[in-house]
């Protein structure tokens, strides 16, 4: 509920104009935003609000690391690979932000930094579009036609119970 009510007052806040009277902090906004949007179930949105707060502010890694899970959520795995891999790009720039996800993952054991963090999500996503490659391959490479079709209909079901996850508003 709560996150709902606060949606509402972002939506509101852009809608007022916020971001264009205040632009020094309309990143910040378009990130909550994203964040209530994400956390809502709404990715199609989060994804355009992350977009929006990357391209104001380019070298925080935790923007790209953040639109990745909504890209994995939506099952494009290869746009969440390129985020994640960005993500680790950018989180080796020495700013205020990066340092305070770097310090942060040093903090849960992470050698690496942030870098080490976004790593782990980078191999689940890996791993995420190999297995929907190798389900496609298997329906390619079914014996018959029939076999083909009933493979691409369980693939299909799979894939749209997935998405049907996704909040659209």
């Amino acid at each position: 509920k709560e996150k709902s009510e606060a949606l509402l007052y972002f939506d509101k806040s852009l809608e007022y104009g916020f971001a264009e009277f205040f632009e020094n902090q309309a990143v910040t906004l378009y990130d909550l935003r994203a964040g209530c949007l994400e956390e809502l179930g709404f990715h199609y949105d989060a994804i355009n609000d992350y977009n929006k707060s990357i391209s104001l502010s380019k070298n925080d890694c935790d923007k790209y690391f953040c639109r990745s899970r909504s890209k994995l959520a939506i099952l494009d795995y290869e746009g969440a690979i390129l985020d994640i891999e960005k993500a680790i790009e950018v989180s080796m720039i020495d700013n205020e932000h990066n340092r305070i996800f770097n310090d942060q993952a040093y903090e849960q054991g992470y050698t690496n930094g942030a870098a080490g963090f976004y790593w782990v999500y980078l191999q689940r996503a890996k791993m995420d579009l190999e297995s929907e490659l190798e389900n496609i391959k298997t329906i390619e490479n079914a014996a018959s036609e029939e076999e083909k079709q009933y493979r691409q209909g369980m693939y299909d079901e799979r894939r749209e119970k997935k998405l049907k996850r996704i909040n659209k508003r």
